[in-house]
C-alpha cells in the first residue's frame, strides 16, 4: 500500500471507498467508572484522534468520525463538517473540556479534573494483537491517562477479542478492537444491534455499552447493576424512526441522526474514532473501476478489463 501511495505510476490503481464502518471504543455502564457519563464524555473529550488515524495510516485508510453512524449510511443528514460534539484543535483532543467534564463525576473526589478512585486503575482494555489496532494502543492509553484513567492493555486475537467483549459477564470495561459496518442500506442496521436493549443477549452480544440494560436483565445474565444508575434506554426512539417507511427516506435518515445526536450528549456509549475506508488495489489491466455502495464491494458489473494487456 505505501508503494501504491507514492509511485505515481500506481496510485492510479489505489481506490479509497467509504466503507460504511465506524471503529470506536466501547465503555461498558454495569463497570465503574464507565457508568458515570461525565467518565465517558470526558474520555470522547480527551482522544487523541488524530494520532489514531496516523496509527491506521493516514487519511486514506479513514475519516476521523465525530459520531456514531457514517454520514453516508445516514444519507448525508449529519456530515462531521457540520455535527462534532467534542471538538479539539487539531483533533488531538482538549484536556482542558475533558478536566471540566471529569470534575463532575464521582470518581474524581477532589475535583482537579483527574479521576483519582481506585475504580480508575488497572483497567483492562481488549485490543486485537495485529496492526492497526496495537499501533493506536499508545495513543489511547497515552490519551486516557491524562484524565486518570489508567488501562491494561489485554491483546487478543481477533475472533477472540470479540467473544469476550461479547459475553456480557465478562464485565470489561473498555474496549479499542470493536467496529461495525453495515449490512444493508439503512441507518437501523447499526441501531438496532447496537444500542437496543432488546438486542441485549448473554452471548454474542453486540450491543457493548449495554444501553438500556434493564435490571431485570442484569440479575438473567448474572452482572450487578450499577448502584445509584439509571441506565437510559433509546427504545423508543429507535421505534419511532422504525414506523418511517423505507419509502421516506429523508425523513427517516433525519430520524436517525437526531438520534445519532441524543446518544453522542446524553448517553455517550462510545468514542468513535474513524469512518473506515475500503482499499481495492487493481492491476494494469484494470481499465474501468466501480464501488457499489449499497454491497460495500467492488461493482463487478460496472467494472471492464483490456485483455490485450499483459499481466505483470
Amino acid at each position: 500500500l505505501q508503494r501504491y501511495l507514492t509511485d505515481p505510476a500506481l496510485k492510479p490503481n489505489l481506490h479509497s471507498n467509504s466503507g460504511d464502518r465506524t471503529w470506536y471504543i466501547t465503555m461498558n455502564w454495569a463497570t465503574p467508572p464507565f457508568d458515570d457519563i461525565h467518565v465517558r464524555k470526558a474520555a470522547n473529550w480527551i482522544m487523541d484522534k488524530q494520532g489514531i488515524l496516523q496509527a491506521w495510516g493516514g487519511s486514506t485508510f479513514g475519516e476521523i468520525a465525530t459520531h456514531n453512524l457514517p454520514p453516508i449510511v445516514l444519507g448525508g443528514k449529519l456530515p462531521a463538517s457540520e455535527y462534532n460534539p467534542y471538538p479539539s484543535e487539531g483533533n488531538r483532543g482538549d484536556e482542558a473540556k475533558a478536566k471540566e467534564e471529569m470534575k463532575q463525576s464521582k470518581y474524581d473526589t477532589n475535583q482537579d479534573g483527574v479521576c483519582d478512585a481506585k475504580e480508575c486503575s488497572n483497567l483492562v482494555m481488549i485490543n486485537r494483537n495485529v496492526t492497526p489496532w496495537t499501533d493506536a494502543e499508545a495513543v489511547v492509553v497515552s490519551s486516557l491517562e491524562k484524565i486518570g484513567i489508567k488501562v491494561k492493555p489485554r491483546e487478543l486475537a481477533s475472533s477472540a477479542a470479540y467473544t469476550t467483549i461479547q459475553t456480557v459477564k465478562n464485565k470489561i470495561p473498555i474496549a479499542l478492537n470493536a467496529g461495525w459496518g453495515k449490512d444493508y442500506a439503512d441507518p437501523y442496521a447499526f441501531v438496532g444491534a447496537l444500542f437496543d436493549s432488546r438486542s441485549i443477549i448473554a452471548t454474542g452480544n453486540t450491543n457493548y455499552p449495554l444501553l438500556g440494560l434493564t435490571r431485570e436483565q442484569a440479575q438473567e445474565f448474572g452482572i450487578e447493576y450499577p448502584e445509584g444508575v439509571t441506565i437510559p434506554s433509546v427504545d423508543a426512539d429507535v421505534d419511532a424512526c422504525q414506523q418511517i417507511p423505507n419509502t421516506e427516506a429523508d425523513q427517516r435518515n433525519q430520524c436517525f441522526a437526531d438520534l445519532d445526536k441524543k446518544m453522542m450528549e446524553e448517553s455517550v456509549p462510545w468514542v468513535p474514532y474513524l469512518w473506515a475506508k475500503n482499499i481495492t488495489v487493481t492491476g494494469k489491466t484494470v481499465t474501468k473501476f466501480e464501488f457499489d455502495q449499497f454491497s460495500g464491494y467492488l461493482s463487478v458489473t460496472q467494472m471492464a478489463v483490456n485483455n490485450k494487456e499483459t499481466i505483470s
